[in-house]
């Protein structure tokens, strides 16, 4: 899944109404709710998460192909890994000191790991940084966009407002029966720069930086559980508390589940998280419940399809073990599409929409050079729900995503 889209916070100058309001005159009262640390902190913690356990897969198939071309399993791995996540969302209605105008939301996250695991005492460590940068951007004009000859070019200047997040932090893991994280959360001050064209956004919503928060997490990798919690580190007041379960073998037709429950301090709510994978080995099916009012918060159907040059079963059982392990080309493959619908107290109560259908499709490649591996991904979708659920006025804009994953190690 790209779940590991970033989604940006500026929801003080957005408007989620339609693109006729362009036309209006006057700017209509926003909110600055979804502008809060908490729900920053939440986005990032995703973005990490995501990036971790991508690695993790990705270390996984090294380790099984050193003790299938050796016999015997890997005494130590060294790793780094980065990941550069962009993405565009478009046809926002914004106010600005010269009226209402159009605006694009192009958030960029960059995020690294580095890993050592010493298997003779089943010792892993790991340490990580991500950088989130935020921006809400004008659309430019025609003449923006034009040279003095009739070429085009890229436009420079554009009012923008711009706000980032840092986390930072280190996992301690013993074999795969148990896993400790935590890591910081800080944020910038919010900059509101004016445009070579004279143009600034209307923003009244707070600038300073907020106070860090705190992520700390642990969990059981052999039976894939994981709890979190994120607090506020000068009144310890936890903005999100989870703990979830993911692929439960369950009793028939090699079907995995999903259990989770989670509570988000900003919306006051409990959610129950429910699955049902590999159906027919490509379909899963997640819904989520809250509770006050008691509510289906959303649904999905998702097909995964994938294709393996270099991985599949077959082309593992032809390898024969030798002294030294060596490098081997793969490659692989796949794409997704999904349908869904969302609903929550706190969309209706941001935007007015009672509900939202979505939709989205994405595909992946990945060459494997076995020490050095890349993975490209796309997606292009509208309200995802993971999308309306860390920002509401993403709620009926459509948005392209490009993420890239590269991995050396041994």
């Amino acid at each position: 899944m790209f779940a590991s889209t970033r989604f940006i916070v500026l929801a003080g100058v957005l408007l989620a109404s339609s693109p006729l309001y362009a036309q209006s005159s006057t700017c209509p009262n926003v909110s600055f709710d979804a502008f809060s640390m908490a729900r920053q902190a939440r986005r990032i913690v995703a973005d990490y998460q995501n990036l971790h356990e991508t690695h993790q897969d990705d270390m996984q198939r090294l380790a099984l192909l050193y003790s299938l071309q050796t016999g015997r399993k890997k005494p130590w791995s060294f790793s780094v890994a980065g990941l550069v996540d962009w993405d565009n969302t478009f046809g926002f209605d914004a106010c600005t000191n010269q009226g209402p105008w159009q605006a694009k939301l192009n958030p960029l996250m960059l995020g690294g790991v580095a890993s050592f695991e010493l298997d003779s005492i089943g010792l892993g460590v790991e340490g990580f940084a991500l950088l989130a940068i935020d921006r809400l951007e004008a659309t430019p004009t025609t003449a923006q966009t034009m040279t003095a000859d009739g070429g085009v070019k890229d436009p420079t200047g554009l009012a923008n407002i711009r706000t980032d997040q840092s986390m930072y932090g280190g996992r301690l893991s013993y074999r795969d029966l148990a896993t400790v994280v935590t890591g910081v959360i800080s944020s910038a001050p919010v900059e509101n720069t004016v445009g070579v064209d004279g143009r600034e956004f209307i923003f009244d919503g707070a600038t300073d930086a907020e106070p860090d928060r705190i992520y700390m997490g642990a969990g059981i990798p052999r039976f894939n559980v994981y709890s979190h919690i994120i607090f506020d580190e000068k009144d310890v007041r936890a903005d999100q508390f989870e703990i979830r379960a993911e692929r439960l073998p369950l009793p028939y037709y090699e079907l995995n589940g999903l259990l989770g429950i989670r509570y988000l301090n900003d919306e006051g709510q409990l959610i129950l998280d429910l699955g049902v994978g590999n159906i027919l080995k490509i379909i899963s099916v997640d819904i989520s419940v809250e509770h006050s009012p008691f509510n289906l918060r959303h649904a999905r159907l998702r097909a995964d399809f994938d294709k393996s040059w270099g991985w599949e079963p077959e082309d593992l059982t032809k390898i024969e073990p030798g002294l030294e392990a060596y490098p081997r080309f793969a490659f692989d493959m796949g794409a997704f599409a999904e349908t869904s619908w969302f609903q929550s107290r706190y969309l209706e109560e941001q935007t007015g929409n009672t509900g939202a259908w979505g939709v989205a499709v994405g595909a992946f490649v990945r060459p494997d050079l076995t020490i050095f591996v890349n993975r490209i991904d796309f997606l292009v979708g509208v309200n995802q729900p993971e999308r309306i659920e860390n920002l509401s006025e993403v709620a009926n804009h459509w948005n392209f995503g490009v993420r890239l994953y590269s991995r050396f190690g041994l």
